[in-house]
């Protein structure tokens, strides 16, 4: 790492952008060779005391975008912190010019963004790396909360995002797509999203390897759109490793009958590790694994109650079940409530070529758990 020096910033250019430039900071990229390591120029912005204040909120949005603009033309990242409220009618955008940049809460403050109709996403980022997003509250989504295109070494972190709005597949309140290798999303809660709560969706030329999805809650997911996941990663590019989701609570995702499934590795989606989930109904699927292979589901909780099925286990659309090699599930506790409930699987996974290896699974009936075996 090799910074470049500390640099200060004219007080005149950034009253007229009718923000305060507080102070400046080191910004160095993570692992690898840094993307560049610039003297960070600081915001503090602060938005409309409350919702009924619509003026006021729009305005401190486009003290937002003024100061992309600025962090842009001068190749510097920006650290931005807000309080208060933003109202949006178009999506904040961050650029590759953004590299390094952050949107964060300010420390013990609240910061909402309410979206009137901000499409692809409230918060938006095309191209670039290193972009941190930590704190905010997202409300009234329509497709997506926060949509990353493009861009490695994304942290997503702390915020919450509410009622999200979406009719069809490839959306959701916290959407990654194409090219997202290293991505980092954690400690985030998710309440109400129609289609997906956390997806990670590629093309063929995509790689999202060393993605973590970690210590996330999400609730009521799937809520409209079926063939969904609440936390949902696709790998068509059939390249991609060392995918970590460890840690979530997921509450809710569709109905018994709504195709929806709480953790889907679809459309090749391999070397994944899902460890350590917490999953409830209602919902179709507890897993759903869509033609990938060398995949562990080891160490969760289900609770089945309202679960049609623990697994969903089929080949993907252009393969076989041959190709599903090394796909592991261990050490996982089944819960039921009932006496006559039983564990369902939607088909024989555990024979033939591809098949799922199953060890030390066990099934709890309240107090009582045997070795599913």
């Amino acid at each position: 790492m090799r910074p470049q020096g500390i640099a200060t910033q004219p007080m005149a250019s950034l009253t007229q952008l009718g923000v305060f430039l507080a102070a400046v900071a080191l910004v160095v990229t993570g692992a690898g060779p840094p993307a560049r390591a610039e003297a960070a120029m600081v915001y503090h912005i602060k938005g409309a005391a409350s919702e009924s204040n619509v003026a006021a909120a729009r305005e401190a949005v486009d003290k937002i975008r003024l100061a992309l603009k600025q962090s842009g033309d001068e190749g510097r990242p920006a650290r931005i912190y807000v309080s208060g409220i933003f109202v949006l009618d178009a999506p904040i955008d961050f650029s590759s010019e953004n590299s390094g940049s952050l949107l964060s809460a300010r420390a013990n403050s609240k910061a909402v963004f309410l979206s009137h109709g901000a499409t692809p996403g409230t918060i938006v980022v095309h191209g670039g790396r290193d972009f941190r997003v930590n704190g905010i509250i997202i409300r009234n989504s329509t497709r997506n909360g926060i949509y990353v295109e493009g861009a490695t070494d994304v942290s997503i972190t702390n915020i919450t995002v509410e009622d999200t709005v979406s009719t069809e597949w490839s959306q959701g309140a916290i959407h990654l797509t194409g090219t997202v290798r290293g991505a980092l999303v954690k400690n985030n809660r998710i309440i109400n999203s129609d289609y997906a709560g956390i997806i990670f969706d590629t093309t063929e030329q995509s790689d999202v390897s060393n993605v973590r999805i970690l210590s996330n809650f999400l609730k009521d997911t799937c809520r409209v759109v079926k063939d969904c996941g609440s936390i949902y990663v696709n790998d068509r590019g059939r390249r991609s490793k060392g995918i970590i989701i460890s840690g979530n609570t997921i509450e809710g995702f569709g109905t018994k009958i709504s195709d929806g499934s709480g953790i889907y590795l679809d459309d090749w989606t391999s070397n994944a590790v899902v460890k350590g989930n917490s999953i409830t109904g209602p919902g179709q699927y507890a897993f759903h694994i869509h033609g990938g292979r060398d995949n562990v589901i080891r160490e969760n909780t289900i609770f089945l109650a309202d679960i049609f099925a623990a697994v969903h286990y089929i080949r993907a659309t252009d393969g076989s079940r041959a190709d599903m090699t090394g796909n592991v599930m261990a050490q996982n506790i089944f819960r039921i409530g009932k006496e006559d409930d039983d564990v369902h699987f939607s088909e024989d996974y555990r024979s033939g070529l591809g098949r799922l290896i199953f060890s030390k699974n066990w099934l709890c009936r309240r107090t009582i758990c045997v070795d599913l075996k």
